[in-house]
């Protein structure tokens, strides 16, 4: 097993330390397409909304070395822009939005059909409208909201070990105050 595949390992792991210190060594790989891979089924599948938002982060740190990186996070979702969690309830539809706001593709936004969006709410309007105008700090305030995160500890923690992700944190940090 390589290292990178050894490291992807910890994204499953119970401890969300583990899985936090599996986020920031993959984030160190951006032309692994394993790396890439795992990070956006991470951004997916966890549970733990931090978590999530972290490796969104992630991400979108690897497209600054990457560019292929957006191209293949707005691939691998593009089907998912209209599902349930535009409804209300769990979808990674919108934690892409702080992806593609901090990562600086308003084009993402602007390529979604009007009829693809199924919101009920004016308040998923507006974050969609935060990404789509690269509005970090409103963009926060949303996934917080959308997230019921109330605690940033688990944001405390990725800034100390991910300096330069602190500008993406510190909003973050501020919107679950």
């Amino acid at each position: 097993m390589d290292d990178v595949a050894h490291l992807a390992q910890a994204l499953v792991d119970n401890d969300e330390t583990v899985r936090l210190h599996g986020i920031v060594a993959l984030a160190r790989h951006p032309h692994h397409p394993t790396a890439i891979t795992e990070l956006m089924e991470s951004l997916k599948n966890d549970l733990l909304g931090e978590l999530a938002i972290t490796a969104a982060i992630a991400l979108a740190d690897m497209a600054r070395v990457n560019p292929a990186v957006t191209d293949a996070v707005a691939r691998r979702y593009r089907e998912t822009v209209g599902s349930v969690a535009l409804d209300g309830s769990y979808d990674p539809t919108l934690r892409l939005t702080y992806f593609f706001a901090i990562s600086g593709n308003n084009a993402w936004f602007r390529e979604l059909l009007p009829a693809d969006l199924h919101s009920r709410t004016t308040r998923t309007a507006r974050y969609l409208a935060a990404g789509r105008d690269g509005d970090i700090r409103a963009a926060a305030r949303s996934m917080v909201w959308f997230e019921s995160l109330d605690n940033a500890l688990v944001f405390k923690a990725a800034r100390k070990e991910l300096p330069g992700w602190r500008p993406w944190f510190r909003q973050l940090i501020r919107a679950t105050r």
